[in-house]
Formats: C-alpha cells, structure tokens, sequence
C-alpha cells in the first residue's frame, strides 16, 4: 500500500492487505495460477456469531447478505459511473461496451461463497464448511465491469464497515478507525477451475438426462391414455 493510502486504513487492516499482496504475488509467480477478471475474493468478512453464552442472535454476514450488498453495490457503481469508457483491456468487457453502456445497469450475481472451518459432525466425522466462518469468501458476477463496479464501491469504504470486521457496532466509530472489507480480484488455480467446470458440465449434462426421460416417459404415458380412450 502507498504511504498516502496506509494513513487511511487502520493498522490491522492495512497488515491483513500486506499479507494478501505478498500471497499474490507469490502466487503469480507460478503459471498455474491467473487473476480471474469476474470473480472477486473478499476478506475482513463480519463473522460475529452467535455464541453459547449469549441467546442474541449475531451480526455475522451470511451468504444471502454478501451477494445482494454486492449486487446493489455494483449496481449503484454502474450509476455512478465509476468504470470509465476506454479503461483496462477492453476484450474483458461486454460486447456492446461502451456504447450501449445504458443496457449495463442490472449486474448478476453468479455465485457467492463464504469460507467455513470444518467442525465435527454429530457422528463423530468432520463437515466441511460447517464451522465457524473464516472470515472471507468470493462472489462472481457475470461480467467484469460489475466486479470492477462492485471492487471500486466496496473495498476499503468505511461506509461498509457494517459488513466487516466489527460489523454494525463499527458504524459508531470515527470513519478512520473502521475496518473495511478488502476486495481484490480473486487469484485463480487454472487446474482446479478446469476440473470445477468439468463437474458443473457433468451436472448439467446429467440434469438434461433426466430431463429428456422424464418427458419420454411423459410422452408415453399421454399416448397410452390417448389409445386407452379411442379403444373404449
């Protein structure tokens, strides 16, 4: 972080940003690794749970909660105009942009995920993503100019200190004393997204399966009835 931007993120924020740019990079090294023009990675995520000792209900940011702030951020983003015209490598961009940039304002949310640590189950195993929230996870959207619209309202605005480290009771403090969510362009393992599509097309294709059967069977059916009526 510049000196100028570190004056203005507090100190246990500003160590967590150090640490994710170092791991970055390091990664970035590797060929097996690409910053995905979609998908966002997002840390110092709220995660105040409710607890034993306590029977109110915690602030913690749940996954419901995550994509409909990105989604309205993004949205508020397109409106404000915070992605230039003519910026970055313009074939991330949508066809039709930016000429057509009034069609852009409704960004779609594809997937939204928070990281759990695994917990045992009550038979004695371990559940992955069952546990206490990580404090991170990765939304995606379906275009680059929603995540970058989304990237530039959200990271590092105090005005959304609620849905970070904190959460709502951070609203209360100074602005330069909040934390803020960190939003950066999430670092992908080319591998592992490879074999993620291969199982989402291996559903897909097995859906469409069923789907097919279940209509011959439908078909089927219709036509004995039909026979069954002509014959009486």
């Amino acid at each position: 972080a510049s000196p100028v931007l570190a004056q203005k993120i507090p100190k246990l924020d500003l160590n967590k940003r150090i640490h994710s740019e170092a791991e970055r990079k390091t990664k970035l090294k590797s060929p097996l690794f690409f910053v995905s023009p979609t998908r966002l990675s997002v840390r110092n995520i709220n995660r105040n749970e409710k607890t034993e000792e306590s029977d109110k209900d915690g602030d913690f940011v749940t996954e419901y909660i995550l994509k409909t702030e990105f989604r309205k951020a993004a949205e508020l983003g397109m409106k404000k105009g915070v992605v230039g015209d003519k910026e970055g490598d313009p074939f991330l961009f949508p066809i039709g942009w930016p000429k057509n940039r009034s069609k852009f304002t409704k960004p779609k949310v594809l997937q939204c995920r928070l990281l759990r640590e695994e917990s045992k189950d009550l038979t004695g195993g371990k559940g992955k993503n069952s546990g206490r929230p990580k404090g991170y996870g990765f939304v995606e959207f379906s275009e680059h100019v929603y995540a970058l619209a989304a990237l530039r309202v959200l990271n590092n605005n105090p005005a959304y200190a609620h849905l970070a480290f904190g959460g709502k009771k951070a609203m209360k403090r100074p602005e330069n004393t909040r934390s803020r969510l960190i939003v950066e362009f999430a670092v992908e393992n080319a591998a592992k997204v490879r074999e993620q599509k291969r199982k989402r097309d291996m559903i897909k294709r097995r859906q469409q399966l069923e789907a097919n059967r279940a209509q011959v069977e439908y078909e089927d059916d219709q036509t004995k009835k039909h026979r069954k009526k002509r014959k009486k």
